[in-house]
């Protein structure tokens, strides 16, 4: 069933094949060599050719067809993205192929060539200075040079006239003689809005087939055809071959659309010509011998009526209704011939770029004929490219600095950066280009993203990805350049130390003391389990705990059944600085003493503390917000003492605190204003406290049970 959809779908074999019944165009037969000619084929040359004497002594065994040249700017109306040169020396080669020649296939001189670091230009100019050194370069005979003067397309009204022209020389490399030179001009009237079933017919086809402006295919074909039969007869008798005729093939195409295949792609090819034959497709360096076979007659039957019927429309709007006689010998012709059709899955880790397909069809008595699949080439990329090398990340404020070194593989096209952030398991593409560097903005602080990074490559295969980067995105440099803390801790601290989640829990063995110049930075999920009777005493420098609502920093116990006070807290003097930020602190002696410092304290909470949750002394600066103190004992849960000592709480819950709640020994009124008090107020000195929360502020603060503070 597959078949028959895409037999009907491309209305292939009527338009294709009304073309061969009413194909042809007249040529003259004018001829410049003294020689006598008698094929059918050579009769209709109307070029000129000259064979010169050195061809008797110099007759080559081995032959390459260099690129060809041309002025461009002598060209009329060239399609898109054509290359004449290229197009008309295929057209040559392909009919060089036929000689008795040993030829050299076109990849195979250009990659010599290239290798010579010679192009088009100088390799000429080493043709004309020293054909021996050319000869050693690309180890043949004789090479055949051409230039294209002609290439082009002239509307005349309803109809257009194309023509392709070459001029081309067959060089002895040994003696640098020239052999043989032909040149001819082959033209064709059609086009535009055809007037016949030959011009509707073909551009049926070409469109069925996505063959594309297959006037300057066909006539490329034809100048050629022409011109090798006059090199044929101008070989010496015992040369020239004798072959039987070669079959009809009318036109050979890639039937899957797209340049580029991959692991399980299936390609399909289609050949058009005489039946009765062998058709088969060439894959230059990835495979040969790909079996073509003939569509059975009840599939092309099944087409014949739809696209008869379209042929008739095309030619009634364009003036020239087909005859009853005429669709009878059309559906005759059609019964004649045979369109050939084969497949090929490419497979895993197959790898061929730059293929020109060719097709071939062998009649049973040996007759061979070939073309290639127009100016076409596809590549077989089944091998994914090689990663790219050294991923890396650096943090920077609310974004990450990505770098990498390119894969190896010479057709990556582009990279995919892939991210993750916070706790997202599922990576998602956040960018694509062909740099090898970006910048990640818009990132949260403190919240963790990882990256990786995969090379794609022209074909669209992915490379197994880069290893994964993890970063935090921070405020300052002095926090990304932080080197990383032992698990076990303790001593001094006298530079930036970052805490991960990674290498979590960490264990304090001994008191930790932190002075000028010293950082701790701890990333959301870190845990800090204390020994007995140990803490963090901050004599100058920083604490910066940046938890998350579902990752929070914990300060805890070592042991799981520590009783409150078994470790003796945060002590924060001498101009130290803090940030708290989901943090959790529990079963302290006295969870935060502050004096001649700064703190800040969001979502933290504070349970179970010994003397007192927070402890504000002389000239300390503490703000909290959204924030939890409950169920310490002691002095209870906030205690403010000393000159200076300014505090400020809002947003938050106080709770079960004894015997206090709050208590205020300092000449200044804490204002602890805006908060829940689920207990009472219960607080000791001036404190300001109204007005007070009726119901539960919405705080993330850890185990609070509201979800939202502002």
């Amino acid at each position: 069933m597959h078949l028959i959809r895409t037999f009907r779908a491309d209305l292939v074999l009527l338009a294709f094949l009304s073309a061969l019944l009413l194909g042809g165009c007249a040529v003259g037969g004018r001829r410049s060599s003294a020689l006598v000619m008698t094929s059918d084929a050579f009769n209709m040359f109307n070029g000129e050719y000259e064979v010169l004497p050195a061809m008797k002594s110099h007759t080559p065994r081995s032959v390459a067809v260099l690129p060809f040249t041309g002025n461009a700017t002598q060209w009329k109306s060239v399609p898109e993205d054509y290359s004449p040169t290229d197009l008309v020396r295929r057209g040559m080669y392909n009919h060089v192929a036929s000689l008795p020649f040993s030829d050299q296939e076109m990849h195979e001189t250009d990659r010599l060539l290239a290798n010579a670091g010679l192009n088009a230009e100088s390799a000429y100019s080493l043709l004309a200075s020293d054909s021996k050194k050319l000869r050693s370069v690309l180890g043949v005979d004789a090479v055949l040079t051409g230039q294209v003067t002609a290439f082009d397309r002239f509307f005349m009204g309803i109809v257009s006239q194309v023509a392709v022209g070459c001029e081309v020389q067959l060089t002895d490399l040994a003696s640098g003689k020239l052999l043989w030179r032909a040149k001819h001009i082959s033209r064709e009237i059609g086009g535009g809005v055809a007037i016949s079933p030959v011009g509707l017919a073909i551009s049926t086809i070409a469109s069925a087939w996505n063959i594309r402006d297959e006037q300057y295919d066909r006539k490329t074909d034809d100048l050629f055809r022409e011109i090798v039969q006059s090199l044929e007869i101008s070989l010496p008798e015992s040369l020239q071959r004798r072959i039987p005729p070669s079959p009809r093939l009318d036109f050979f195409t890639v039937a899957t659309q797209g340049d580029y295949f991959r692991t399980g792609n299936e390609i399909r090819f289609r050949l058009a010509g005489d039946p009765d034959c062998e058709a088969y497709v060439d894959l230059p360096g990835y495979k040969t011998g790909i079996a073509l076979l003939p569509l059975p007659d009840e599939l092309k039957s099944s087409g014949f009526k739809p696209a008869l019927e379209s042929i008739k429309t095309r030619m009634s709007a364009a003036g020239n209704p087909l005859t009853p006689e005429q669709e009878q010998e059309i559906l005759r012709t059609l019964q004649s011939r045979a369109v050939y059709e084969g497949t090929i899955t490419v497979a895993p880790d197959d790898l061929a770029l730059n293929i020109l397909p060719r097709g071939y069809i062998i009649t049973p008595a040996g007759g061979i004929a070939s073309a290639f699949a127009g100016t076409r080439l596809i590549s077989i990329d089944a091998k994914p490219p090689m990663a790219p090398l050294g991923l890396r990340a650096t943090p920077l404020n609310g974004a990450a600095e990505l770098g990498w070194k390119a894969s190896p593989t010479p057709d990556v096209r582009q990279y995919d950066v892939y991210m993750a952030a916070g706790d997202t398991v599922e990576y998602s593409r956040i960018h694509t280009s062909g740099d090898l560097s970006m910048t990640v903005s818009g990132l949260a602080n403190f919240t963790p993203v990882r990256f990786y990074v995969v090379a794609v490559d022209a074909a669209g295969n992915a490379s197994v990805p880069t290893q994964t980067q993890r970063v935090v995105p921070v405020p300052d440099k002095a926090l990304a350049k932080a080197r990383l803390a032992d698990q076990q801790l303790g001593g001094i601290i006298k530079e930036p130390v970052r805490l991960t989640a990674d290498r979590s829990p960490y264990t304090v063995q001994r008191p930790i003391t932190v002075v000028d110049g010293g950082l701790l930075f701890m990333e959301p999920g870190v845990t800090l389990r204390f020994s007995p009777a140990t803490g963090i005493a901050f004599e100058g420098g920083a604490l910066r705990a940046h938890g998350s609502k579902t990752h929070p920093v914990r300060f805890i116990p070592a042991s799981d059944t520590a009783a409150s006070g078994s470790w003796s807290g945060l002590t924060i003097r001498n101009n130290a600085t803090i940030h708290l930020q989901y943090v959790e602190i529990d079963l302290p002696m006295t969870g935060l003493t502050i004096s001649d410092s700064t703190a800040e304290l969001r979502y933290t909470s504070i349970r179970n503390a010994a003397q007192a949750g927070i402890y504000v002394r002389e000239n300390a600066r503490v703000t909290v917000s959204c924030s939890h103190i409950a169920d310490c004992k002691g002095m209870g849960g906030i205690v403010t003492e000393g000159k200076g000592a300014a505090l400020s709480i809002h947003g938050s819950i106080i709770e079960k605190n004894s015997p206090f709640n709050m208590q205020n020994f300092s000449p200044l009124t804490p204002d602890a204003s805006g908060n829940y008090w689920p207990t009472g107020i219960n607080v000791l000195g001036d404190i300001l406290t109204e007005p007070p929360l009726s119901e539960t502020p919405q705080s993330e603060a850890p185990q609070s049970e509201a979800p939202q503070c502002e």
